[in-house]
C-alpha cells in the first residue's frame, strides 16, 4: 500500500487481501442498514412497507455487521471505530463489543428530518 494514494476498490476486499494489517488507527464507517428484521414492530401490514422491502435489498447483498467487524479487528493497530448503524442492527454491533472485552459506548444522532421509512 502506498502512502497519499486513493484506491478505488472494494473496502471489504482489500481488508481481506492483508496489506492493511495493523496499520489502521480508527475505522469510521456507515455500512448498510438492515431496515427489516425479526423484531421489527410495524403498525399495520408489511405489504404496504415494501418501500423498507425494497431499501433493504438495494444493495444487492446480506450484509453481515460481524464479518466487516471481524475485518476491523485485524487490520487496526489497537481496535478503534465509530461504526453508524440502525436500532435493528445495534445488538449485533453490542454484542460483537461484548464477545471480545471491547468497551463500546453509544453516540445518539436525533435527526430532526429523518428519512421516512420507520414511519
Amino acid at each position: 500500500m502506498e502512502v497519499n494514494k486513493i484506491y478505488n476498490t472494494n473496502c471489504i476486499d482489500f481488508m481481506r487481501g492483508g496489506v492493511l494489517n495493523n496499520k489502521v488507527d480508527l475505522v469510521l464507517t456507515d455500512p448498510p442498514y438492515e431496515f427489516i428484521s425479526n423484531q421489527t414492530k410495524f403498525s399495520g401490514d408489511l405489504k404496504n412497507r415494501k418501500h423498507l422491502q425494497d431499501i433493504n435489498t438495494s444493495f444487492g447483498m446480506k450484509f453481515d455487521p460481524v464479518e466487516l467487524l471481524e475485518l476491523c479487528k485485524t487490520v487496526c493497530k489497537k481496535f478503534n471505530g465509530y461504526f453508524f448503524t440502525n436500532k435493528n442492527l445495534l445488538t449485533k454491533y453490542i454484542g460483537w463489543a461484548e464477545q471480545n472485552k471491547y468497551k463500546w459506548d453509544l453516540l445518539l444522532w436525533l435527526k430532526p428530518n429523518p428519512v421516512p421509512i420507520s414511519a
